[in-house]
């Protein structure tokens, strides 16, 4: 088996998009994040690591199931594509080129492993970070709430990046990653993304991003009220109408996470008709102490 690093990140993308493609639901987030930084690179952010992993490598042309792995630093270690099988080979190739891992994102099963393999073999524990579960869109029913939904243009970008800052204070207090959300906004808007505020009498009230179909998939997220609009309906009714334009550019399948910490996310996304379809998780590694 030979696990290869990869500094072109469009070369990278154009090898690994068909792996992801493959399950679009259980990958979305890699799917996302890859594409959205090769429509949009940001020359100040650290280089992602990206990794292919090939199975016959050393094995006499032997067959298996190839994969990829990335990591945008300081976020956690993206293995939703990594085989079972490949799971401590990747945890070694990490410990050999001394990456900082400081954890890992991925559906449930996937997160287990790698979390599990990687603490047997460099110590240190793991600590939950968020606990998600994916939504599937069956039938949608749109909330009959008063407003509209508006596409977001380029005079929207700073009341969108002060809202998703927002938003990342609240979903993920944790994070050290940076809280400025100019450049991602940007970059969602020119990956094509579908960018919506929910307007009520002329003033935005709520907002939610869906992003553009890959692989017949498109995940909403975030969706954020500021506090001073919520109790109205007025996230059902953006998401709502995320979803409808995922729709209707093309997505066959609709998909957002939820924090599982969060009773209410959950209830209201169902009664507009999303349905469970995979939980995931994040986890945060807890190096062991040093000694002297």
């Amino acid at each position: 088996m030979k696990i290869t690093r990869h500094t072109d990140l469009a070369a990278f993308w154009a090898q690994v998009e068909p792996l992801f493609r493959a399950d679009p639901l259980r990958n979305t987030i890699a799917l996302t994040v890859l594409r959205g930084l090769v429509a949009a690179p940001d020359p100040d952010a650290e280089p992602p690591l990206l990794l292919t992993i090939d199975p016959t490598a050393g094995t006499a042309g032997k067959a298996g199931e190839a994969g990829a792995a990335f990591c945008t630093p300081p976020w956690p270690m993206g293995v939703s594509c990594v085989p079972d099988a490949a799971m401590p080979d990747l945890v070694r190739y990490l410990r050999d080129i001394a990456f900082p891992v400081t954890g890992v994102s991925a559906p449930l099963e996937k997160a287990d492993l790698f979390a599990d393999t990687w603490l047997a073999a460099a110590g240190g524990t793991k600590e939950l970070a968020i606990a998600l579960r994916l939504y599937l869109l069956d039938e949608l029913t749109p909330p009959d709430v008063p407003g509209e939904a508006r596409r977001a243009t380029e005079d929207d970008v700073e009341l969108l990046a002060r809202w998703r800052e927002a938003f990342a204070g609240e979903a993920a207090p944790h994070n050290e990653a940076r809280r400025d959300q100019t450049v991602p906004v940007r970059r969602s808007m020119a990956t094509g993304n579908g960018n919506l505020l929910w307007y009520v009498d002329d003033e935005p009230v709520s907002h939610a991003a869906a992003s553009r179909p890959i692989g017949g998939m498109s995940r909403i997220g975030p969706v954020y009220t500021p506090p001073e609009h919520r109790n109205h309906g007025y996230a059902s009714a953006i998401t709502a109408a995320a979803a409808r334009w995922a729709l209707d550019a093309g997505a066959d399948k609709v998909a957002l996470f939820t924090d599982l910490a969060n009773p209410t996310s959950n209830a209201i996304y169902q009664r507009i008709g999303f349905r469970p379809h995979h939980d995931a998780v994040e986890y945060r590694f807890i190096s062991p102490p040093t000694t002297t």
